[in-house]
């Protein structure tokens, strides 16, 4: 069925020793093609869906998000991105109906930093020194979405 073939994809691996020991699976190949890609290309639309296709089968959550570090890198996506659609629809796939993974990536590791604007009163805070989880990317994007022109403008490089 095409549920199982969704799972044999994700689990699947292989190396290439002719040119490197490295072990490579698809969704690996497809987090880093993706952050290669330019916003709003036909590559990134391509890659987003087949993403987004493997992460509907309950079996590929865990993997995508956490030990591929799907969330991750799609969230940081999201920070640069905050009107692309099928990150969201994504990282929405990897967490509908498991517990577990959830809990596991709203769980923040580190420290906060304080992400100043100008013109807009108080500093944000967003956790820092480990890697971006899901809440602090949904925080940035919708924060992000909020700002004038000019106070994006401001904010300068994603902390």
């Amino acid at each position: 069925s095409s549920c199982e073939d969704r799972i044999t994809m994700v689990r699947y691996t292989c190396s290439n020793t002719k040119t490197t020991s490295e072990v490579t699976s698809l969704v690996s190949a497809l987090l880093s093609f993706l952050k290669r890609c330019t916003k709003d290309s036909s590559e990134q639309y391509l890659t987003l869906l087949v993403l987004n296709n493997i992460s509907i089968p309950n079996e590929n959550k865990r993997l995508i998000a956490i030990e591929y570090g799907g969330a991750k890198t799609l969230g940081r996506l999201l920070c640069t991105d905050p009107g692309c659609h099928l990150l969201v629809i994504i990282l929405v796939n990897l967490t509908f109906c498991d517990v577990d993974v959830r809990r596991d990536l709203i769980c923040c590791s580190g420290t906060s930093v304080k992400v100043g604007l100008k013109g807009v009163g108080k500093k944000k805070y967003l956790s820092s020194g480990g890697d971006v989880q899901l809440v602090d990317a949904l925080a940035y994007a919708l924060l992000l979405t909020s700002l004038t022109t000019e106070q994006l403008a401001s904010l300068g490089p994603i902390p």
